[in-house]
């Protein structure tokens, strides 16, 4: 045997090989898959239904020859692959797809696990002198741990599949393995679970379920059997385990399992959380409540009688309760469980019924065991025949499983894997390319057309046509003229997201896009100007969040603007004679979500005075400077609002107005203080809800206000506004909000001031500060207290309440810039599209359309959607407003231009 030489103890190639690993020990029917399911509420824990292979493929390794040689090693790999992939219960991945396993890299994984097992083994004995050195160079690693560390890479591996961080095996004997498990994992990963029952309750268990034993003396020695394997690990090793009583947990299931949480450390964020805007954990509540609806519970409860109770979730607690103690159970089974199990169930606080002392037990002589055994097969037979008639389905499913087990070591079920790999020794397995290893995804995103999105959006997804059809909304291009010569078209688009955990979450984005009305005389009815809005919600409210703020802002901006227009043309003193009628808003708002929510939010208002707003926005000969680039041109508002703490800006009606300006330049002064106000307006509506909705969620908010003359844009959160322009060829993109996050310095210094930390979800539960442990997760904000919360990857947002005592501020950034006749574009969108979309690829896209609107919000969403299904095993809600300014008098120019040299 060759074996390459390792110096150190080193399983840097396996996955998941700090996490601590966890074992349900005990007994069958002891409540273990009603505790699995429940925890399987854990964000960061995957528990799938046991195959138990170590329980099956002990016995029989001995077919499979010496596990050091490679070709021998393959076959078992693939037997035991074979095994879990035709589970009673089928194993699936994060996407609800059957978990067909890459034999290959379980190989490769196990070679070098059990080099590194032997390596440490050796640097043991070298150590320990009273030890004898073992014969050869296993160093006491055989063939049980080879089949131990398949077992252990196909668990990392449905850990993997499923977006989860830490596994917990259900095969409830695996207390018989204890100093094999030590040996591999140490004292450092290893822990229990140990689950008890009263004996009595468990042998009617078994009795009314098509599982294992079905005779009361037979499962009683059984459960005695286990019970001393779990006392030996207390005795040894007592910090490894926590004990549960399963009549407890009967009575109060939100306390056991909360202490089983404790047990099992720090949750940490998976994979499917890493990119959320909040990382928010369940409690333990909700964690016991969802269990009899989430997906494990669902999946095994279609299959067989034995998995029925887990839907019926704490309801049926009461009613198990109340007949714990074996109170159903006759008086001649009675006597034998209690005689078989009488010492244990003393030590296990039971007391028995009818065999109060050691003398009242029965003496079982061999004509009694034997009678029983043969009792035994014969109710297991009638079983199995009861089954043919009663669950067929799960019969099949049983016997496809456990034939695996009896098939010839000739027998390949993974021919592929056989053919192509065929390393000649050990260090070849180390250097081997996997070119067999499974694609996941496998979406092809070169070629495909996005501009006709959803059509054919499962080539890019894990979604089928219709789903993603079903969650896809559109507003198409709508044109308005503002001023002489200005027009602004847009068109906006909003793809659900997909979510495999919860796959009907709603969309949380919202957006608003709103017309509102110039004031002129009652026959024109000209525009004032186009208010467009994206909003991002999260949270458990998220959705409300979003489309309540959506309301608020929009209503509130266009009330002040009114306001603000009135106090302006009072201190101006116009003329009150002339009647005008301004109009706060076009009769529909647009605010896309599952149901395209639209609000009636038209309203009239009478004014005695005539406001010019026709004047040509941009002053003669601004086309020609080379300087006016958008940067700038950027307002100095952007910092003075920022600077402001939060409820500091003042109301509209205490502004102070600009004297000796024009009255156009008054009021583009107040708009960004209007943007801002509107902003804490709707934080305020929001946290004063008494459906308290924003209290642990809340939304972004980004709002572009296009006026004659200007951009008026204000901020909170990381959705984005970007600025493209095209002039003499050349393309300029600017992004003009600055994105709310941790990794903004200023922004975390306010979080430090007041009374919040950030840093990454590991860092926080290791006490770590962010400069001592490199991450590649998210810093958020998180309170200082020691409770983790609130879990924010931002800093400024509407709502979450709970973050606001931690400087996760409402107050806006807002900017004014003047608009040129080099602006062409504009974008608004949600971190959906920007999160894998470069800002120069956005303007790329936009631009290839060609100003086609529609096709630029389809394409954008529809690549954006690709790229989070390549990145991430999810996509976030993605929302995207692709608007075109069009200045008219811009064409007056050029053609004067070129009419003019040859006048002269």
């Amino acid at each position: 045997m060759q074996s390459r030489h390792i110096d150190s103890f080193d399983f840097s190639s396996s996955s998941n090989t700090c996490s601590k690993v966890f074992f349900m020990i005990g007994c069958q029917r002891s409540g273990s898959n009603w505790m699995r399911t429940m925890l399987s509420g854990r964000e960061d824990l995957i528990a799938p239904h046991p195959p138990h292979i170590m329980r099956d493929f002990l016995p029989i390794l001995d077919k499979y020859g010496d596990l050091d040689s490679i070709d021998n090693l393959k076959v078992l790999v693939d037997h035991v692959c074979a095994f879990v992939e035709r589970n009673q219960v089928q194993w699936i991945d994060l996407h609800e797809r059957p978990v067909n396993f890459n034999r290959v890299a379980i190989t490769k994984s196990v070679v070098v696990t059990i080099d590194c097992l032997r390596c440490n083994q050796r640097l043991k004995s070298q150590e320990d002198k009273s030890k004898k050195p073992t014969q050869g160079n296993t160093y006491g690693i055989g063939n049980e741990y080879y089949l131990l560390s398949i077992f252990d890479e196909i668990m990392n591996t449905m850990a993997r599949v499923n977006g989860k961080r830490i596994w917990m095996c259900k095969s409830m004997g695996m207390s018989q393995y204890h100093d094999m498990l030590l040996t591999f994992y140490g004292k450092e990963r290893l822990r229990y679970i140990y689950l008890v029952r009263d004996p009595r309750d468990v042998c009617l268990s078994f009795q009314k379920t098509p599982v294992g034993d079905c005779h009361p003396y037979n499962i009683a020695k059984k459960w005695t059997r286990l019970q001393n394997n779990t006392a030996e690990i207390l005795a040894r090793d007592p910090d490894l385990v926590h004990t549960v009583h399963y009549e407890d947990a009967l009575a109060d299931s939100d306390a056991e399992v909360a202490k089983v949480i404790d047990f099992m450390g720090a949750r940490e964020t998976c994979k499917t959380m890493r990119r959320g805007s909040v990382c928010a954990f369940k409690d333990e509540q909700e964690i016991t409540e969802t269990a009899k609806c989430n997906r494990e519970s669902m999946q095994a409860s279609a299959l067989s009688y034995q998995f029925q109770n887990l839907t019926k979730g704490k309801e049926i607690a009461k009613t198990q309760l109340e007949k714990s103690g074996g109170k159903e159970m006759n008086e001649e089974d009675l006597r034998i469980v209690e005689s078989v199990a009488h010492d244990m169930m003393i030590r296990l606080g039971y007391q028995p019924r009818l065999v109060k002392t050691s003398e009242d037990r029965l003496v079982f002589t061999d004509e009694h065991i034997e009678k029983y055994e043969r009792m035994n097969k014969d109710l297991i037979q009638k079983m199995y025949a009861d089954l043919t008639v009663e669950n067929p389905a799960d019969l099949e499913r049983r016997t496809i499983q456990a034939s695996v087990l009896k098939v010839s070591r000739n027998y390949i079920y993974d021919e592929s894997f056989m053919l192509n790999f065929s390393p000649k020794d050990r260090d070849e397995v180390y250097d081997y390319t996997d070119d067999y290893s499974n694609k996941e995804g496998g979406f092809i995103v070169n070629g495909f057309e996005f501009t006709s999105w959803p059509q054919n959006a499962s080539q890019v997804g894990y979604q089928s046509n219709e789903e993603v059809d079903e969650r896809f909304e559109f507003l198409p291009n709508q044109t308005i003229n503002v001023g002489k010569h200005l027009s602004i078209s847009f068109a906006a688009a909003s793809q659900g997201g997909y979510y495999p955990s919860n796959r009907n979450k709603a969309n949380q984005d919202a957006l608003s896009t709103c017309i509102v009305k110039d004031p002129s005389s009652a026959s024109k009815e000209k525009n004032f100007g186009a208010l467009l809005s994206v909003f991002d919600g999260h949270g458990g409210k998220g959705t409300e969040c979003s489309l309540d703020t959506s309301h608020h802002v929009t209503t509130h901006i266009v009330s002040s603007l009114e306001e603000t227009i009135e106090k302006t043309m009072h201190e101006k003193a116009y003329d009150p004679s002339s009647s005008i009628h301004m109009r706060s808003m076009d009769p529909t708002s647009y605010l896309i979500d599952r149901s395209m929510r639209v609000d009636n939010l038209n309203a009239t208002f009478h004014r005695s005075t005539h406001i010019d707003f026709d004047e040509f926005h941009c002053e003669e000969g601004e086309h020609e400077s080379s300087n006016n680039t958008l940067a700038t041109r950027r307002s100095s508002l952007r910092s003075s609002i920022a600077s402001s703490q939060e409820g500091e800006i003042p109301k509209i009606s205490n502004f102070t107005l600009i004297q000796g300006k024009s009255m156009k330049e008054m009021i583009a002064n107040q708009i960004p203080f209007i943007l801002a106000d509107s902003f804490t307006y709707a934080n305020q509506k929001l946290l004063e809800d008494p459906r308290g909705i924003a209290e642990s969620a809340g939304t972004t908010a980004t709002s572009l206000l296009i006026t004659s003359k200007h951009f008026h844009i204000a901020n909170v959160g990381d959705s984005r506004c970007l600025l493209i322009t095209k002039s003499k060829g050349k393309v300029e993109v600017d992004q003009v909000t600055a994105e709310h996050g941790t990794d903004s310095s200023s922004e975390v210094e306010r979080i430090n001031a007041m009374g919040g930390v950030v840093m990454t979800s590991d860092q926080y539960d290791l006490g770590c500060a962010i400069n001592k442990t490199a991450s590649n997760e998210a810093k958020r904000v998180w309170s200082k207290d020691g409770g983790k919360y609130p879990g924010t990857a931002f800093t400024r947002s509407i709502g979450d309440g709970n973050a606001k005592d931690l400087g996760v501020t409402a107050e806006p950034e807002c900017l004014s810039i003047p608009i040129t006749q080099k602006d062409t574009m504009f974008v608004l969108g949600t971190d959906g599209i920007f999160d894998f979309i470069s800002n120069d690829e956005v303007a790329d896209i936009v631009l290839e359309c060609n100003e086609d609107l529609e096709k630029a919000c389809r394409s954008l969403v529809g690549m954006a959607y690709s790229r989070w299904t390549v990145n991430e095993e999810r996509t976030d809600d993605i929302t995207v407003i692709v608007g075109h300014v069009h200045n008219s008098k811009k064409e007056f120019f050029h053609k004067l231009k070129q009419i003019l040299p040859k006048r002269m």
